[in-house]
């Protein structure tokens, strides 16, 4: 039965998506972030950076670093609320485009951020010439620059604390107007950020909801978060012992709940509190080769590029797919949960990630846990009859259903 049934397993997706109406799908017309990755490699290459960043390889794509005007633009199109330059890798490794997305976000009047870890390797810039830089590139914005700098014992670990106290230093003196803040992971352990106030002679508080502030001489305050370690796999958990370094214990019960048996590759962002879409919010991550996805949410057979295809014509596309709708009300769990069920059923091996999209590469498993989101309507969403009675099929020919009760319990 298994055998006979494949075909049609692996042909559900592209046969039910195009019946789904999307304009019928309550979600948000228009993008609110973007986050904008001008390259994956990375020059200081920490072993935090769960996205496959290196310090070296193969020369890669660079759309996105080429095209900053286009990105700029086909944002402003997109009526995008916000850019944020990030990674990836190190966004100072490409200087040029920085700054051009700057000036482009200033002449467009959309609000930009930038996510830095203070220095790149590869040209070693001194802070203050690049913050120079970037306020001229920036001159004329009516929103000022974020930055967020990262500190965590990860980046300590390669480029010390004193790029970071540089920038901090630096920026007071040449930029106090922008925005700054710092961002560090939530591991015990980790005394980076603490390390810093003392080399600022600083003063931190920090509370139980992992936020803080850090009170500099000047008397300004810099907002300190403590997000969710992301784990790649479960050699991230060896990178963390190998420091000294632990997930806080409800962190851990709660990876041991999400992937109880198996080695948890690709397992994503179990900690994140931030929902990437929503039925009133909708964020994109932009690769460095161009393609566009909804943050964290999106399957991996629908990405565009902003080069080839307008906002309009992705979201038609996009908000088709029952796992998008599915993660709107369950968040990133509930894709987890049908996974789970998957194989459960016998369908993927136990190499299938259990929770991100962004990592599943498995076609049989993607088209079941489409069969499964559509089959469990969830939330306001609709489907059409015949897409129900496809996934219905798949459903009953892979014993799915019985699956999604053996997962459930």
């Amino acid at each position: 039965m298994r055998g006979e049934t494949v075909p049609a397993l692996r042909a559900l997706r592209s046969q039910v998506l195009p019946l789904i109406d999307p304009e019928a799908q309550p979600l948000p017309s228009h993008p609110h972030t973007a986050f904008a990755w001008p390259t994956r490699l990375c020059s200081i290459g920490c072993a935090h950076c769960s996205f496959g960043a290196r310090r070296t390889g193969r020369p890669e794509t660079r759309r996105v670093a080429e095209h900053a005007d286009g990105l700029v633009e086909w944002l402003v199109a997109a009526k995008a609320r916000r850019l944020v330059i990030c990674g990836g890798g190190e966004p100072l490794d490409e200087p040029a485009f920085v700054e051009d997305a700057l000036r482009r976000c200033a002449e467009r009047s959309l609000p930009v951020e930038l996510y830095t870890a203070g220095i790149s390797l590869l040209h070693r810039t001194p802070a203050a010439d690049v913050i120079a830089g970037l306020r001229r590139a920036h001159a004329g914005a009516t929103t000022p620059l974020a930055v967020r700098l990262s500190v965590d014992a990860f980046h300590e670990e390669r480029i010390g604390l004193e790029p970071v106290a540089q920038w901090i230093e630096d920026q007071e003196r040449l930029a106090p107007e922008w925005r700054l803040s710092l961002r560090g992971i939530r591991v015990v352990g980790d005394g980076s950020i603490e390390r810093l106030a003392a080399r600022l002679g600083a003063e931190l508080e920090r509370s139980a909801k992992g936020t803080g502030w850090m009170t500099l001489r000047s008397g300004r305050k810099l907002l300190c978060e403590w997000k969710g370690f992301v784990l790649e796999n479960r050699g991230s958990l060896d990178v963390l012992a190998s420091r000294g370094l632990t997930l806080p214990e409800p962190e851990r019960d709660t990876l041991a709940r999400v992937i109880p048996d198996q080695d948890g590759r690709g397992v994503g962002r179990p900690f994140s509190a931030r929902l990437t879409v929503t039925h009133r919010r909708i964020d994109l991550e932009i690769h460095s080769c161009g393609t566009v996805n909804i943050l964290e949410s999106q399957a991996t057979d629908l990405r565009m590029r902003f080069l080839d295809h307008s906002w309009d014509e992705m979201r038609s596309a996009y908000f088709r797919d029952p796992l998008l709708h599915r993660i709107v009300v369950r968040d990133l769990p509930g894709i987890a949960e049908l996974i789970a069920a998957a194989r459960k059923a016998g369908v993927g091996g136990r190499s299938v990630p259990a929770f991100s999209l962004q990592n599943l590469r498995d076609d049989d498993v993607l088209n079941a846990i489409t069969a499964l989101a559509l089959v469990q309507r969830i939330g306001d969403f609709t489907y059409p009859p015949q897409a129900l009675e496809a996934a219905q099929r798949v459903v009953e020919a892979y014993g799915l259903a019985s699956g999604a009760a053996a997962a459930a319990s």
